[in-house]
């Protein structure tokens, strides 16, 4: 008789030890679930925050640069019709066992006037 009491109390310790251990791990994950989602509320609103500054950064910088920028936009069409007519005149010539040779001074000419076109981007 004392080893079946004995024997129930001890069921019950148990039963009560293991509903514990799931309150706490269920309390543990509720913690674990709201930390995750202020992080992630944190984050959302940092990188809006950063989406809205760099917005009205380059909306300054538009203003201010619109000039600059359009010049830019004018010059790398200009470089990209060149490149165009380059390749179309290219593809048109036979090809030859020999590459084009350019002299030194007319590459250095080229450098300095590519330089002289973008030489307001150094500010």
């Amino acid at each position: 008789m004392l080893n079946k009491q004995l024997a129930l109390k001890t069921k019950e310790m148990q039963r009560e030890q293991n509903m514990f251990k799931r309150a706490v791990i269920s309390l543990i994950a509720c913690l674990l679930m709201a930390f995750i989602f202020v992080s992630h509320l944190a984050v959302s609103a940092t990188a809006d925050a950063l989406i809205v500054d760099s917005t009205r950064f380059h909306s300054d910088a538009d203003e201010k640069n619109s000039d600059k920028t359009n010049e830019l936009i004018e010059t790398l069409q200009l470089v990209r019709m060149h490149n165009i007519s380059r390749h179309r005149k290219e593809m048109m010539q036979p090809k030859t066992d020999k590459p084009e040779q350019r002299e030194l001074s007319t590459i250095k000419s080229e450098i300095e006037e590519w330089e002289k076109r973008f030489a307001y981007l150094d500010y």
